[in-house]
């Protein structure tokens, strides 16, 4: 009998401080092995055409069938980008059933704000094919919060993304400085993972 293959999902998010955060939650407390999570860091310095073809390219290499990646963790440079650069990839990959995870930081805005932004974008980007966006909140812990917006299209189900966001900073939460070594967040990301419930947001988006 053939193994059944799992369902592979993309995690976007805004830059390398939150892929060094999810290669520690997905292998420690997700328990995905790290070979078959594919991790990739976007230039910040690309211009947008660069930015797209990358992106192109990445998103092509995480989906063949010949590769063994179940999870794809890519940082946007930002999280303008990710509605900016990555919104027209979005329907595609929710048609495909990767359903995305979107990772940002509020920094003291509101959830809602982003995820109309995120809807306004979306809604005008595929105006043509009668796309329908619900977005409601079903979870919160101390430092982040879960929203899932479910797309539709003509009445049938196309496929969600879930946005988690910490309420004010990944690196406020889990107390990474600006001067800290690479050892020194992974240290500390280690030690805010193992003291929270942050895990199990994830374990709900990935469900």
């Amino acid at each position: 009998r053939s193994k059944r293959k799992m369902m592979k999902r993309v995690i976007l998010c805004e830059g390398r401080n939150d892929t060094n955060f999810l290669r520690e939650l997905l292998t420690r407390k997700i328990f995905a092995s790290e070979d078959k999570i594919l991790f990739f860091d976007q230039d910040t310095r690309d211009n947008y055409d660069t930015l797209k073809l990358v992106q192109e390219a990445c998103f092509r290499d995480f989906r063949n069938d010949w590769n063994s990646y179940e999870i794809l963790a890519k940082s946007e440079g930002g999280k303008g980008k990710i509605i900016g650069v990555v919104a027209s990839m979005l329907i595609h990959l929710c048609r495909e059933k990767h359903y995305p995870i979107i990772l940002i930081d509020l920094d003291g805005t509101c959830i809602e704000d982003f995820s109309k932004t995120l809807e306004d974008k979306l809604s005008n980007k595929f105006r043509g094919m009668g796309l329908q966006l619900e977005s409601k909140h079903i979870a919160t812990n101390e430092e982040a919060t879960m929203w899932l917006m479910e797309l539709s299209n003509n009445g049938g189900y196309m496929g969600n993304i879930h946005i988690i966001a910490f309420k004010k900073s990944l690196e406020e939460a889990t107390g990474i400085e600006n001067d800290h070594t690479d050892e020194q967040k992974k240290e500390v990301v280690k030690l805010y993972i193992g003291r929270t419930k942050i895990h199990q947001l994830f374990s709900e988006a990935l469900k």
